[in-house]
């Protein structure tokens, strides 16, 4: 009788673990190929989540002797790992910048209990040369003028619905020039020129449109389009810096590798949605930058209240 209750285990264990392989499979592999879908993106998104699981899938696995599932966890896991890995470069550790670095602060502010001390207790701390501040409501616009000295601020307004609200960057630097890359009835890109050891580069901050509908996968298209036609323009070196509202290996943002010769740097930095435990979060704080430009520290800020980390990136060339 134990013999027989013993089997039916295994076969439920059996028809569990290829149950739940060939969920991961199809979820992982749904969205290998860019097919302009915002189904696809999106669950590209998780693909740390898909990581993890089959992590754990091939550990019970091989613990189990399951071992032709072990087979096909492992090739999930290492498909994953490449296209992750393909989008994004660690921070280098060992890179050594010929000049002094740059700090760069990648902040939403969008806190619910309008905590402006919060936040530019959280920029003053950070010592960032520069910050790309996304969601920020007119009354904390009005505090940053707490900021000056040493801040200088480049700002746009922009309506969404009923909402008003601005992006920010904020420079312990003078501008060169400044400007705004706008996108017609989609949130715009600001940008401003700095000088910096003798070399002039050109800081984007830039808050895409979320991509979860077919309305704002191509909102965000035409967002990503109108920066990669004004980076192809640009004879300096160009940062860009924002909120992406995907991870960098979500198949909409690689026009930025392919149109904008751009590389998403900074780290694996889950940064949203800071409510949860580290592991269901997604990077959405990033830069990109062209080659030349390296990251070599990058680390989360204490959290302030916002469904954001702050991100604080340590830069140099």
């Amino acid at each position: 009788m134990g013999y027989l209750t013993k089997r039916k285990a295994e076969k439920r264990q059996k028809k569990l673990v290829a149950c739940l392989v060939v969920i991961l499979a199809s979820f992982s592999f749904a969205n290998i190929f860019p097919l302009e879908s915002w189904k696809c993106d999106f669950l590209a998104q998780f693909r740390l989540q898909y990581v993890i699981a089959a992590v754990i899938l091939t550990l019970f696995c091989l613990t189990a002797h399951r071992w032709k599932s072990s087979v096909c966890t492992i090739i999930i896991l290492i498909i994953n790992l490449s296209l992750m890995m393909a989008h994004i470069n660690f921070s280098n550790t060992d890179f050594k910048p010929q000049e002094v670095p740059l700090k760069i602060l990648i902040f939403n502010t969008k806190i619910e209990n309008q905590n402006n001390d919060a936040v530019l207790k959280t920029i003053r701390n950070s010592g960032a040369d520069y910050a790309f501040l996304m969601e920020v409501s007119r009354n904390r616009l009005k505090s940053f003028n707490n900021l000056r000295p040493p801040y200088r601020f480049k700002h746009e307004y922009i309506h969404s619905g009923s909402q008003e609200y601005s992006s920010v960057i904020l420079s312990r630097k003078s501008f060169r020039e400044t400007g705004v890359i706008k996108v017609k009835n989609l949130p715009s890109g600001l940008w401003v020129k700095i000088r910096h050891n003798q070399k002039n580069i050109v800081f984007i901050g830039t808050h895409l449109k979320p991509f979860s509908s077919d309305k704002g996968y191509k909102d965000a298209e035409k967002q990503i389009n109108a920066f990669t036609d004004f980076i192809r323009n640009q004879n300096d070196s160009v940062v860009v810096m924002g909120g992406f509202n995907a991870a960098p290996w979500t198949p909409l943002l690689y026009t930025f590798e392919r149109k904008g010769g751009l590389k998403a740097k900074g780290g694996l930095l889950p940064s949203w949605n800071s409510k949860l435990p580290w592991i269901f979060r997604i990077p959405q704080d990033y830069v990109y930058t062209h080659q030349g430009i390296d990251v070599f520290e990058s680390r989360f800020l204490d959290d302030s209240g916002s469904n954001h980390m702050p991100v604080l990136m340590t830069i140099g060339y």
